[in-house]
């Protein structure tokens, strides 16, 4: 039977309680977990340091969020700009 792997929040043992261990291991898959590029749409987006996004394929480098590329107030400003442009080409 194949070991099953650890999450990086073991080495924390027993201290500081459930849930803040519970949001570190979120928080740290979000960051580990690839994303797709924007440029070259391959799912390479990677981070590399605090707010610092980096394909692996393309090698575009990006300002994102601290533990994911987009955040939530990101994706709303976008939305924001494009129904603006939407509708400034309507009229």
């Amino acid at each position: 039977m194949p070991k099953k792997k650890k999450s990086g929040v073991k080495r924390y043992g027993p201290r500081y309680g459930r849930k803040p261990r519970k949001e570190v291991q979120e928080i740290e898959e979000k960051k580990k977990k690839s994303y797709r590029c924007p440029m070259c749409t391959k799912k390479s987006l990677k981070w590399k340091s605090f707010g610092v996004w980096e394909c692996d394929s393309c090698g575009l480098q990006l300002a994102g969020g601290a533990w994911t590329p987009l955040t939530e107030t990101g994706e709303a400003s976008l939305r924001a700009v494009r129904r603006a442009k939407m509708g400034k080409e309507i009229e």
